[in-house]
Parts: structure tokens; sequence; C-alpha cells
């Protein structure tokens, strides 16, 4: 039995934190995290078949990056999709698959990004992207941040992505002004 563990880690910042002290705690929210098994619902991860176990980390401007707002989805609707990753199980593993779109991305374009990674068993792979999100040339900007690790193992550590480090990784991050 495999355990697909996508753990998303997303931040959203305005244009007050994109230089000084708030950018400095910005830049300091980490690419990978412990997780939290306690916080996993009891029995929701089933003994036979391959499970997906969705990890989702919000750090918001509004509490200073400090402490993210945890949530867990077990077995989600598959493909996962995040943004512009898609993940997707597969006979021995899963395959997490970059395509850059700008409703989710943002701007500045990049549609030259795309990677797709296979994730074998005891393996875990990295993907970061950003993008700036705007209402008119005028209006409100909102930056966001995501990163998306994506490992399958045989059972669920709270340091399945803190011990190691991925076995690949994928940046598509854009210049945001």
């Amino acid at each position: 039995m495999s355990i697909i563990v996508v753990q998303e880690i997303n931040t959203r910042w305005s244009k007050k934190s994109r230089g000084g002290a708030d950018a400095e705690r910005r830049n300091a929210v980490p690419h990978r995290l412990e997780i939290s098994t306690r916080s996993i619902p009891t029995g929701a991860i089933p003994v036979h078949g391959a499970t997906v176990v969705h990890h989702k980390a919000y750090y918001d401007e509004g509490d200073a990056f400090a402490e993210p707002r945890i949530d867990f989805a077990v077995n989600p609707l598959l493909p996962l999709k995040i943004g512009c990753v898609a993940v997707d199980p597969t006979d021995t593993g899963a395959i997490a698959a970059f395509r850059y779109d700008t409703a989710f991305g943002g701007a500045p374009e990049r549609g030259w990004a795309r990677k797709t990674m296979w994730v074998e068993l005891g393996t875990w792979v990295q993907i970061a992207y950003n993008g700036r999100f705007s209402i008119g040339y005028d209006g409100y900007w909102e930056y966001r941040k995501t990163v998306v690790n994506v490992g399958v193992f045989e059972h669920i550590s709270s340091r399945a992505f803190t011990s190691t480090d991925p076995s690949d990784r994928f940046e598509a991050m854009g210049h945001l002004f």
C-alpha cells in the first residue's frame, strides 16, 4: 500500500508586503512543513489501495505570515488540481505536472513553463510558482506564491517533507513588481 501525500503551501500578500520587515516575514514562509498526522480524521486512511492526503497551509499578510491556517482533505477527487499543478496517481506512484495558466499563475505571462515529474515510492518532488493578480491597471493588486510538494510513501510521517530533500524541483517564479 502506498500513500500519496500532497502538501500545498499558499502565501498571499498585497503591495504593503513587497519590501521591508513585511517582505522579510513573507520570504521566511517555508517551502515544506511537517505534517500533523493528528489532524487527519480517524479512519480516513483505508487499509487497502492507494490513498491521497492533501495537506493545505495558508499564510497571509493579515496575520504577519506567522501561523498558517491548516486544512486536510483525504481521498479528494482525482486528478487533484492545485492551480497550475495537477497530481495524478499511477500504478507505481504519482505524476505531478505543471502547466502555466494565467487564471491561477497570474502575471507575468509564463506560457513556456511546463514540467512533468514522476514520483516513485519513497521520493517526493516540489513545484513552486508565483503571480500578480489585479483588477484594472490602478486596481487592487494581490500577490500569491504556491508551493506544491508531492510524495509517495508507505505510511504518513510528520517529517515526510522535512527529513529529506526533493528528488526533483521546478520553479516558475516570475519577477513581481
